[in-house]
């Protein structure tokens, strides 16, 4: 049932819904032959563990979870992994043929959503602000550095060529690598000392910088079917580099609020098609942004 659930986000990644809900309510039919109601057959030496068969069990009742939460129109789940982060389904340092591009997509997001869990999130633990000062710096140089080395491997298949328009597939990919940079600095935007890890940028431009790339890549794949069939997770996505270009309408400088009122609206229009297929998750983003907008006094519309 894991492997089922596996495939079925796997289809779901490379925007085949159809087969991707297929596969989930395979899954779905196998759930009762977890029996999670009943007590495990045996139990380890130490008396007070499950065994590993009632272990894998709910690991395979987990992912499932996850699945219906990322897949399922009307939940919708800002991220969510289903597998065991520390065993992605195809490894770093798996070998995949050049031309296998759906594989390498997979891969890529199977790498991405394991960075996240590894480097990011440890950002967003109750203790991390309680840290001293040179540990939360490493954390973010690690981090840093860890999306910058995700960037390096990619090939004719899931490369982002400014010149020409891209692919669905390659548009979702880079979408939620840039989203991960925000999800990164976020934490860091109220640091003084933040801007010292990094000496190119601020937290804030480093922000500025992903939400714009997400605004683009948006804006060149055009406003029709393509936006619309997004996977549902690109939602929060659309909504985080949104907040930014929000935070940026509240500055002095009217070229820089110009700037980003256009780009917030990039992100409103992806927003607003994709609603069409995810009307809850869709409405539930649109109308933050516009409580938002009220809230901080700005007029992005």
């Amino acid at each position: 049932m894991k492997a089922i659930s596996i495939l079925a986000w796997f289809k779901q990644t490379l925007l085949s819904r159809s087969d991707g809900f297929a596969y989930q309510y395979m899954a779905l039919g196998l759930s009762p032959n977890l029996k999670l109601d009943e007590l495990p057959s045996s139990f380890s030496a130490t008396g007070n563990e499950f065994d590993q068969n009632h272990i894998h069990r709910i690991k395979a009742f987990w992912s499932l979870f996850l699945i219906e939460r990322t897949s399922t129109p009307g939940l919708g789940l800002p991220k969510a992994i289903p597998w065991d982060y520390n065993h992605a389904p195809l490894s770093a340092c798996l070998s995949l043929s050049l031309d296998d591009c759906p594989s390498l997509y997979f891969k890529h997001h199977c790498q991405l959503l394991q960075l996240r869990h590894l480097f990011i999130e440890t950002c967003y633990m109750p203790g991390f602000g309680s840290l001293e000062v040179e540990d939360q710096k490493a954390q973010l140089r690690r981090a840093s550095e860890a999306l910058i080395a995700f960037r390096q491997p990619t090939n004719e298949c899931t490369h982002v060529n400014t010149s020409t328009r891209c692919s669905t597939l390659r548009t979702v990919l880079w979408i939620s690598y840039h989203a991960a940079i925000i999800d990164l600095y976020r934490p860091f935007l109220d640091r003084s000392w933040a801007s010292q890890v990094d000496s190119m940028m601020t937290p804030l431009e480093a922000l500025t910088t992903a939400s714009d790339s997400i605004a683009g890549l948006l804006g060149r794949l055009g406003t029709g079917t393509e936006v619309q069939n997004m996977p549902p997770f690109v939602i929060y996505h659309i909504l985080r580099a949104a907040l930014v270009q929000c935070l940026n309408m509240t500055v002095v400088d009217e070229s820089m609020k110009r700037t980003a009122r256009e780009r917030f609206q990039v992100c409103l229009a992806a927003l607003t098609r994709m609603k069409e297929n995810w009307k809850v998750p869709g409405e539930a983003c649109i109308n933050f942004l516009i409580y938002v907008g009220q809230s901080w006094k700005i007029t992005p519309w």
